[in-house]
């Protein structure tokens, strides 16, 4: 579900898409989904140096990255990363 959500994110990149993606991260805040999670992949890897950070009012306030080709992990990637964290305590 994450992938499919972070690979939809991905084929819309763009600047304006990027600021209405973060409004929406900002707008929901701190309430779990994978949807959440998805956008929080989203702007890590599209936004200015991989940075997070927030303003007074916690809101993120990273700007765009004007990246050419940002890579985005698949599901084959979620599904390895499981795989690794199974056996951790």
């Amino acid at each position: 579900m994450v992938a499919a959500l972070l690979a939809s994110h991905a084929s819309n990149d763009c600047a304006d898409y990027y600021y209405r993606i973060r409004a929406q991260y900002n707008e929901i805040g701190s309430r779990a989904s994978r949807a959440q999670a998805a956008r929080f992949l989203y702007l890590n890897r599209t936004c200015f140096n991989g940075i997070f950070r927030v303003n007074h009012q916690g809101q993120y306030n990273v700007p765009y990255g004007h990246k050419s080709s940002p890579r985005f992990p698949d599901r084959v990637h979620f599904q390895r990363a499981s795989e690794a964290l199974q056996s951790v305590n």
